[in-house]
């Protein structure tokens, strides 16, 4: 059997995270991992915040910079998902779209850290290939239209996540009977919602 850290899932999070992470300190951030005081415990779970009555999944890191704190949790993506229609129920307008999401279970948790730490819940995403445009209004939904193959980190914060998205309980791959964690789908949203996170020059 295949140990979780050696599959190629874990080493392009571990990438990716380590990257935002070397962003954030660039940008003079100091930076407590939450996913590494979890990983020396040998299980690869979620890192967790504990109150007397419930225990919450956090974000993997909190960054502090002039006095301010903030949670982020990192996503390594190949590339954004293409959504060639909008799923039973939703509005129709505003497809085929570029989107993003991450399991349902994790985004409610990432709420209540929001809300009973105080401190805003960012959402950064590293793709490694990107779309070359993500205005796709005049698009057919097929083809998928072409990638670049330039890596692009792109932030949310959960409230913009929450106002631009739905939640799919057919995610992330139904066929092969994945509903995501607890079988509770997925919360996703635009890409065009999210901002490109591109450093300034005088950044260390």
């Amino acid at each position: 059997m295949v140990e979780f850290r050696d599959t190629k899932e874990y080493k392009m999070g571990a990438a990716s995270e380590s990257l935002i992470v070397q962003r954030f300190m660039r940008c003079g951030h100091t930076i407590f991992p939450a996913y590494e005081h979890v990983l020396q415990e040998g299980k690869e779970k979620a890192p967790r915040l504990f109150k007397s009555d419930r225990r919450f999944i956090s974000p993997d890191i909190m960054a502090f910079v002039r006095g301010k704190a903030l949670w982020v949790e990192c996503k390594a993506k190949n590339q954004p998902g293409w959504r060639k229609f909008a799923p039973k129920g939703w509005p129709r307008d505003g497809f085929p779209r570029w989107e993003h999401g991450i399991d349902y279970y994790h985004f409610t948790h990432y709420l209540d850290v929001q809300a009973d730490t105080g401190q805003p819940v960012y959402i950064v995403t590293h793709e490694l290939a990107t779309p070359f445009t993500l205005e796709c209004s005049g698009f057919p939904p097929d083809p998928e239209p072409p990638l670049s193959d330039e890596e692009t980190f792109r932030v949310i914060t959960i409230n913009r996540a929450q106002s631009s998205g739905r939640r799919e309980l057919r995610w992330p791959r139904p066929s092969q009977g994945n509903f995501g964690a607890r079988g509770m789908g997925g919360w996703l949203w635009p890409v065009a919602a999210m901002s490109e996170w591109i450093l300034d020059a005088n950044a260390r």
